[in-house]
């Protein structure tokens, strides 16, 4: 009989290297009707035009020629596919829609617990979102995938992406070594940055200092609280200079580690600087009596910040003008005057 003669089209252009079969229907023993079908390789959306033709003796007119189309719409993959860990259990995934929306009838997105491979998802979105909030996540490292659908073929898989869903951290001071004016700190809980990143990792750390400054008030020393807060960006730091302290002064230091799970139980050390030299000076030195042979002079004690620890005693150094002695005179004790005795009547000194 005629031989019949498929051809397939796509956006008008002859579809090359597709797969075409021909099965006859049997549920109609009169007219012969066949399903056709063409298999292509990847996702190839555009409009499909097939076309049958019957040539041979005898065959003309219309009826020896048939043609339909169809229009398959493929979605296109999203992109700026992110997951990120919200709070403790709950991971927020976003993306950028693909272009044309109109082929896109909503999205899907798979994850998996790797370690354990145990624990998997699937969530379904509507079309015009860019975001899911997903809940009920513990600690672990999990893989997500997502692709968007359409009415006949859905994207290609975008991912995965990996997401460590971390823990409340933990932290505990180790290592505390004092100088007189800083403090080295040395911490555990964090890993360091060549190892591999754990789920109670911190993202962040805030140390904070809290100490009672003496200063000078009315002529009296008084006391008052100074709160210093160090913020360290980098969680993997496992070890603190804080600098610029006072000497002989008693901190009380704190240590905070917070990822996105939220943050650790402080942990606390107690330290006092070392005590060092004075940096000031005796204050208002004065004469207050004066015989021919002997002086009493008196002065004020150094400011507060300038004592850098316990005053012990003072030293006097005297000496004529005329330069025939020089005399040292220690005054062990918290006095603040000293009298010079059995000087050279008629003498500046």
């Amino acid at each position: 009989g005629p031989a019949t003669n498929v051809t397939w089209t796509r956006d008008g252009k002859a579809v090359s290297g597709g797969n075409f079969t021909a099965t006859r229907r049997l549920d109609n023993p009169v007219t012969a009707a066949y399903t056709l079908t063409l298999s292509v390789a990847g996702r190839q959306g555009g409009v499909y035009r097939c076309q049958v033709a019957k040539s041979g003796p005898g065959v003309s007119g219309d009826p020896a020629s048939s043609s339909m189309e169809i229009e398959v719409k493929v979605a296109s993959p999203p992109t700026n596919f992110i997951a990120k860990q919200v709070n403790k259990t709950t991971v927020r995934i976003s993306w950028t829609p693909p272009a044309p929306k109109e082929a896109v009838t909503g999205y899907q997105i798979h994850y998996m617990e790797v370690e354990s491979l145990g624990t998997r998802g699937e969530f379904m979105t509507a079309p015009e979102t860019d975001h899911r909030l997903i809940h009920n996540f513990q600690a672990g490292i999990y893989s997500f995938t997502m692709l968007a659908l359409s009415e006949h073929l859905p994207s290609e898989v975008v991912g995965p992406i990996p997401l460590i869903m971390k823990a409340v951290p933990a932290i505990t001071v180790m290592t505390v070594e004092v100088a007189t004016t800083l403090v080295w700190l040395q911490w555990s809980g964090v890993n360091n940055v060549n190892q591999p990143e754990s789920v109670n990792q911190p993202d962040s750390l805030q140390i904070t200092f809290q100490y009672t400054m003496e200063s000078l008030h009315n002529g009296f020393c008084s006391d008052h609280q100074q709160s210093v807060i160090v913020t360290l960006t980098n969680g993997s730091i496992q070890q603190y200079n804080i600098t610029g302290l006072q000497e002989d002064s008693t901190y009380n230091i704190t240590i905070v580690a917070e990822n996105a799970a939220g943050k650790s139980a402080p942990s606390e050390v107690v330290i006092t600087t070392l005590q060092a030299a004075p940096s000031g000076t005796p204050q208002e030195v004065r004469r207050v009596a004066t015989t021919s042979t002997k002086i009493t002079i008196q002065w004020r004690e150094l400011p507060c910040i300038d004592r850098n620890g316990d005053i012990m005693g003072y030293t006097v150094r005297y000496y004529s003008i005329s330069g025939c002695n020089n005399t040292i005179l220690h005054n062990d004790s918290d006095m603040l005057e000293a009298t010079l005795v059995d000087l050279t009547p008629f003498t500046n000194y």
